[in-house]
Parts: C-alpha cells; sequence; structure tokens
C-alpha cells in the first residue's frame, strides 16, 4: 500500500513540474554579456517594396511620421505642418487635414500621439492639454471628443483592437500626477473609459525625458524637453510586445487580451546606475531586435551621449547576436531599425520612410534591366515608404 502512494505521488510530482515548466520556461537574455557579432544583408530575410508618396502642391510632407500601414491605407502625421495625411496602398493622395486652432473641435498642436481605427476609418489624437480625445474622419470632419482622466499624464498610445486601445500612464518628472504602480490600460475607443488594466508593475520609474521648468507668463508655467533615443516599437501584427524601460520583462498582448512574458533580462534594469535600459524596434516570428542602452542623462545634458546597439534574439535556437544589417538598394549600406514613430503595420512587418534620393543608382539599374518602369524622384518629392516583409 505504501509502495502505491509513492508511486502516484512521484506521478503526481512529474505532473506537477511538467505543469510549471511550461507556465515558466521564459527565455533570459544576459545584458552583461558582449555578443558576437552577426552581419545579415537586408535582402536575404525580407521581400522589400517602395512606395513613392504623391507629390502635389498642396501635399509636401516636412518631419513626418508613420501612424499606420494597413491593406487600404498608409497613414502619415506631419509635425512640422500639424497636419494628417493619408494614401492609398499605391501612394495616392486619398485626403489630408489640418485642425490646428484653439476651438473645441481643434487641437493645439498635432504631437506624436495619434492613432488609426482602420475598421471604423476615424483618426484619434490625443489632446493633452484638456486631457481629452479628438476624433476625426479621414477627410477632417470632427465626429466626437471623450475625456480621460485629469490625474493621468499619457506617454504612450497605441491602436489595440475594433473596441479599444492600449495607453500608459505616467512620467514622473511632473509630481502632481497620479501615477499606478500599473500603468498600462486599455482605453474604450468610445468613451475613454478602462476597459482592462494590464497586470504590469512598474514600481520603480525611469525617464528617458530632460525637462526644464519655463514661464509661459500669467503665472502659467511649461516645460522644455530632451530625449535620449530608445528605439521601441510595439506593433507585432494583431499582437502588441511591450518592453518599458523600466521593466525586467518583455510582454506580449494578444488579441483576446491575454498578457505573455516572452523575453527576461538578467542582471535587473535596476541592478546599475545609470541604468542600462531595452527597447524593442522589431517583432518576428523568427527573431527579435533589442535595443541596449544606457540611460546616462547626466552624460546626455553633457553632449557625451553613448551609443546603443542592436542585439538579435532567435526564437527557435535561443542565440542572441550583436546584429548589423547591410541594405544593398542604398547609398548608405549600413541599416537597423532606429526609427521612433510607432508604426501600426502588419505581422512580420517594418515600415520607414526614405528621403526621396535615398535609393541607388544600382537598384534603378537592375529595374531598367527587367524592363520595369523606373522614374528617378526629385529631390523635392516627398518621401518614399519602405515595406519590409520579413520571411
Amino acid at each position: 500500500m505504501k509502495k502505491s502512494v509513492y508511486i502516484l505521488l512521484i506521478i503526481t510530482l512529474i505532473g506537477c513540474q511538467s505543469e510549471k515548466s511550461g507556465t515558466e520556461d521564459i527565455p533570459v537574455i544576459d545584458f552583461s554579456k558582449n555578443y558576437p557579432e552577426k552581419r545579415i544583408r537586408l535582402q536575404d530575410v525580407a521581400d522589400i517594396e517602395y512606395i513613392p508618396l504623391e507629390t502635389t502642391d498642396d501635399v509636401l510632407l516636412g518631419t513626418s511620421y508613420i501612424i499606420s500601414v494597413t491593406d487600404r491605407y498608409i497613414v502619415i502625421g506631419d509635425l512640422s505642418q500639424d497636419e494628417i495625411f493619408i494614401f492609398n496602398r499605391r501612394g495616392k493622395v486619398v485626403s489630408h487635414y489640418n485642425r490646428r486652432g484653439q476651438g473645441p473641435q481643434e487641437y493645439i498642436t498635432l504631437g506624436g500621439h495619434v492613432i488609426f481605427d482602420g475598421k471604423n476609418e476615424e483618426v484619434i489624437h490625443l489632446h493633452m492639454p484638456k486631457s481629452e480625445f479628438l476624433v476625426y474622419s479621414m477627410s477632417g470632419e470632427f465626429k466626437r471628443s471623450f475625456k480621460h482622466s485629469n490625474n493621468w499624464l499619457l506617454n504612450e498610445m497605441y491602436d489595440f483592437d475594433d473596441e479599444t486601445m492600449l495607453v500608459c500612464n505616467g512620467d514622473r518628472w511632473i509630481k502632481e500626477h497620479d501615477y499606478s504602480e500599473k500603468p498600462y490600460m486599455l482605453l474604450s475607443k468610445k468613451d475613454g473609459s478602462i476597459v482592462s488594466v494590464l497586470d504590469i508593475r512598474l514600481p520603480v520609474r525611469y525617464t528617458n525625458q530632460m525637462r526644464q521648468e519655463i514661464d509661459m507668463g500669467g503665472g502659467k508655467k511649461g516645460y522644455t524637453a530632451s530625449n535620449i533615443l530608445i528605439y521601441n516599437n510595439p506593433y507585432d501584427g494583431q499582437n502588441l510586445v511591450i518592453a518599458n524601460i523600466s521593466s525586467d520583462t518583455v510582454y506580449r498582448l494578444t488579441p483576446d487580451r491575454k498578457l505573455i512574458p516572452i523575453l527576461v533580462r538578467t542582471p535587473s534594469v535596476h541592478s546599475s546606475e545609470p541604468p542600462t535600459v531595452w527597447g524593442v524596434p522589431l517583432t518576428t516570428d523568427k527573431f527579435m531586435i533589442l535595443y541596449r542602452k544606457s540611460l546616462d542623462l547626466i552624460a546626455y545634458e553633457r553632449g557625451k551621449d553613448s551609443p546603443g546597439e542592436y542585439l538579435m534574439y532567435e526564437f527557435e535556437t535561443g542565440q542572441t547576436s550583436k546584429i548589423f544589417f547591410e541594405h544593398a538598394d542604398l547609398w548608405v549600406k549600413d541599416w537597423n531599425p532606429s526609427y521612433i514613430s510607432k508604426r501600426d503595420v502588419p505581422k512580420n512587418t517594418f515600415v520607414h520612410l526614405l528621403p526621396p534620393h535615398a535609393l541607388n543608382k544600382e537598384y534603378y539599374d537592375e529595374k531598367q534591366r527587367k524592363g520595369e518602369p523606373v522614374k528617378i524622384p526629385d529631390e523635392e518629392d516627398n518621401p518614399i515608404l519602405a515595406i519590409y516583409k520579413f520571411k
């Protein structure tokens, strides 16, 4: 009898251990190591499409960033003009609008917190001065507005699904705001209500931003800011990848709203001063690109910013490398995903804007040899959208 109980106990323990390993076997990357270099020709791992964005007298892009690339539209925000530009997938202008102003249906400045809801064909702006969201049609028609908590300072905003958007609350430099240890939330696109609070705890918060208080007149105070660039893009198809500089874990938020840890770092970000932080500028089915950088605000302020480096973590093998990409179609061959804009794109896809003259002579010569139509852009033309579909 005792032998039977003993065997049963062993079987039970084995079953418990198997279940535990299935839930806790999260890959760990050692940030204290110097990894071997790996060089990859970009054309060997990705199919690349170039879409020149149409240039007209009233569609001239300045300092611009990509908001979204869907199977129908390319949505661009222009910070220098506070304007939204929408093109079709062939790069032809669909619409553009500028609702800058002081009125109740206008934004003071465009800023970087804008998402595109492709299903409803709506553009949602975070209007920070009034703690509200403004919603416009693709042609700029005002549709509605809704408030969020006055105690929040939202510093991240991403389109998630048909009903919700992901936001992050917190900027530790402005003390009067409310900072929960769980700053990530799904908010309703309809009324701004909290749909879900994600179980990501950040009791210690770092910032990559330096602020200086300025006098706005009339007793009002404002801020000027400069940032240490931490390259990050959360979009991975219908998933979002959440990599906060104050966290030791990278998470995946799935379409059914499950939060799954997918990568852990050691030593902890909290183990050094200044901290060595990370970002995730690119995620594919085969690998994740990590950006590693010392968050030395004092050195940065003195003009001695330390360089960052890119690491590739390969999911199948668990191998980590210091990665360098070569881009055969550009005049400047070195390439990396060092682009700030939060690009809402399909799975295994990376996009960015190229200057009109970025593609080299060899690229156009090859198109001519294949009998394809060739039009070399002028220096004054709008940028070229590059779409990288990783194999």
